[in-house]
């Protein structure tokens, strides 16, 4: 009588227990020390405060709003996202960052079951190790940012449209594609439509189906845009004002007036080394005779009962997407994220052939000691990048000043330097002040839960202001740690008690940089 899978079968165990390797090794690198290092950077800081504001301080779910302000740089998705988890399980940088990092273990599921419908599973398991050691892909994903969120429901648009003409009944993926491509613009807004702009091409030259299935993925589309029309509209009719941050954060970055200009060749070597080893194993050599393919079969589409090439749907995202973010003036390295999916889907059925015409089924064990060498230095990595961050951490140095000041949140403006992570910390607004304001500036602003920190070189450089005398307004408060890479010392300083009694209660003043 032969066995039953699974039933006292010692191969099926092992089997099983590969696997379950497989997947632990793909999801180190993004789950390992997630939360043991510093908040990373102005961004992250400020969708935390975004998120812990919904989640702990009863701020709008439906407006976000940064220290009591709106900010709608980004749609809500992302915010709620974020703000979920911490209600879930407490206010914890590992929470926080917990769903870019769920994100990217769901775009690795997307990637492993769309190759190996398309290829089989060597090709699976090659696309989706090369993705779970990619340096971009796994740095963006274990970070609080909506790069992350945007690749999953990218990578899910173009997984839905490559099997749309391979089913015959298509409805569910062309579902599935336009809810994707809602989420996707509930996430990032314009970005997203990057995807099912390059699905819809790419569709429109290989679907050979009937007309009512066409009709629908277009009405689908469209229905998809209804939930980002309906925020923004709410949020314009509410806040007029919303209008002219939308045009900053999407035409104004692209003409150049915005923020984080870069020249048009940023992304060349952000794609040469954020996309390592991926880079090294694609098919440069072919890539020419795959745009070739790529192009006939724009002009020409592709012959009635044929099998669509998935690779032209991969080369022209990417391709698409780094054009576009190489034409617009502001750039960030996170934007090319989305397309390290679609570049491991490219490379892996080549590897897997190139391997196979040279030592048939032999690549395989050398495939998985390389895949934990990687997993391996990913984790050093993770260690390495928290002893180095945490060596003078900002939130070591708030909790001295509340410490010696008695103030839970105390309202910090700082001297000498500039640390925009500072209201995740304190949950209040940060300047760092000039030594050249006005005195009448800086006696209407509220003084009596004011610290100033201070490096005590930029402090000098303010005390010799003869503007000033500041024995009559300060006293110091002592060192509180030090800060940064070099461990540069800062000292605080509080407004002495008898001013701090003749507190204006007028407002922030505009007094930083």
């Amino acid at each position: 009588m032969p066995r039953r899978p699974g039933v006292n079968n010692p191969a099926a165990g092992t089997g099983l227990a590969r696997r379950g390797l497989f997947v632990a090794l793909c999801l180190l690198p993004l789950f390992f020390s997630l939360g043991n290092h510093e908040i990373a950077g102005d961004s992250e800081a400020r969708y935390g405060l975004v998120a812990r504001g919904m989640a702990f301080r009863g701020a709008s779910w439906w407006v976000p709003t940064l220290l009591g302000e709106p900010h709608l740089t980004k749609p809500p998705l992302t915010y709620w996202l974020h703000a979920v988890s911490l209600r879930l399980f407490g206010d914890h940088l590992w929470a926080l960052r917990l769903p870019g990092a769920l994100c990217g273990a769901l775009t690795l599921g997307i990637v492993y079951a769309t190759a190996r419908r398309l290829h089989g599973p060597p090709v699976a398991a090659v696309a989706t190790g090369l993705l779970a050691v990619t340096p971009l892909f796994v740095v963006v994903h274990r970070m609080a940012l909506t790069d992350g969120p945007l690749t999953l429901f990218s990578t899910a648009v173009l997984a839905a449209a490559v099997m749309i003409p391979r089913s015959l009944r298509p409805a569910a993926w062309i579902v599935a594609l336009g809810m994707a491509t809602a989420l996707g613009l509930l996430t990032k807004g314009p970005a997203a439509l990057l995807a099912p702009a390059a699905a819809t091409l790419w569709l429109g030259c290989v679907w050979q189906t009937k007309i009512k299935y066409k009709i629908i993925y277009y009405i689908v589309l469209l229905i998809s845009c209804v939930p980002l029309a309906l925020w923004v509209g709410s949020v314009a009719a509410a806040l007029p004002g919303a209008w002219g941050e939308w045009r900053f954060q999407t035409w104004d970055r692209a003409i150049g007036r915005g923020d984080h200009p870069e020249p048009w060749w940023f992304f060349v070597p952000v794609f040469a080394l954020g996309l390592l080893p991926m880079t090294t194993l694609l098919p440069w050599r072919r890539l020419p005779a795959v745009g070739r393919e790529l192009g006939r079969t724009l002009l020409r589409g592709v012959p009635r009962g044929s099998d669509p090439a998935d690779r032209g749907l991969w080369v022209l995202f990417a391709g698409l997407t780094f054009v576009v973010f190489s034409l617009i003036s502001g750039k960030l390295m996170s934007y090319l994220v989305p397309i390290a999916p679609a570049v491991a889907c490219l490379a892996a059925p080549w590897l897997v052939q190139r391997w196979d015409a040279n030592r048939p089924r032999a690549w395989r064990p050398g495939g998985a000691v390389w895949l934990v060498l990687a997993v391996a230095a990913w984790c050093f990595a993770a260690v390495a990048e928290d002893r180095y961050l945490n060596r003078h951490p900002l939130r070591t140095v708030v909790g001295e000043l509340q410490r010696v000041t008695g103030l839970t949140e105390p309202r910090v403006y700082t001297v000498g330097f500039t640390d925009r992570r500072l209201p995740y910390h304190t949950n209040r607004p940060t300047a760092r002040i000039d030594p050249r304001v006005l005195p009448e500036a800086w006696a209407a602003l509220p003084r009596h839960d004011l610290v100033l920190l201070a490096e005590p070189e930029a402090w000098a450089g303010f005390a010799d202001d003869p503007h000033w005398d500041l024995e009559t307004l300060y006293e110091s408060i002592g060192p509180v740690g030090r800060l940064g890479f070099n461990g540069r010392p800062l000292v605080a300083y509080r407004p002495l008690p008898s001013w701090r009694e003749t507190d204006s209660l007028g407002g922030d003043a505009e007094l930083g940089q």
